[in-house]
Order: structure tokens, then sequence, then C-alpha cells
């Protein structure tokens, strides 16, 4: 157990993290131009990312919505942003 209690706080968003995860291992590379392209070009690189992982990507924006900042690190960890 971690002394500031760390431990407990990262295990609580698991299950964000595994979703990301397995976004990785399913779905192509190009997710977010697939995205893009289904709404035949509305949509901006920002609005397609929000619709595929549920938060905002820009830094400014991650005060709007809780986790925002651990989902896009995690995004661009695995590979799944540039």
């Amino acid at each position: 157990m971690c002394i500031f209690g760390l431990d407990v706080a990262y295990n609580t968003h698991n299950d964000i993290v595994q979703e990301l995860i397995l976004k990785k291992q399913q779905y192509p590379d190009e997710y977010l131009e697939i995205i893009s392209t289904f709404f035949e070009g509305s949509l901006s690189r920002e609005e397609a990312y929000r619709l595929a992982f549920g938060n905002y990507h820009d830094e400014k924006d991650f005060h709007k919505r809780p986790l925002s900042k651990l989902t896009k690190d995690i995004a661009t960890e695995l590979g799944l942003i540039p």
C-alpha cells in the first residue's frame, strides 16, 4: 500500500485505462480519421477525439470533464493519438 493512497486512486480509474487499451487493440490506427470521414468531414480532429474518447483533447478544456488529462495521456502513450 502506498503512503499517499495513490494505488487506490489509480485503481479507481482502471476501467478507463482498460477501455483505452481495448480501443487500441480493436480499432485501426486511423480510427479518428474514420470517424471524421463517417461524418463526411464535418468534424474537426478535436471533435472526433471527443466522440471517440468521451473527453477533451485540448488542455484548456480539461476542466470541463473529469479525467480528460488521464484519457489524453494514456491515449498518447498507447499511440491512439499522435
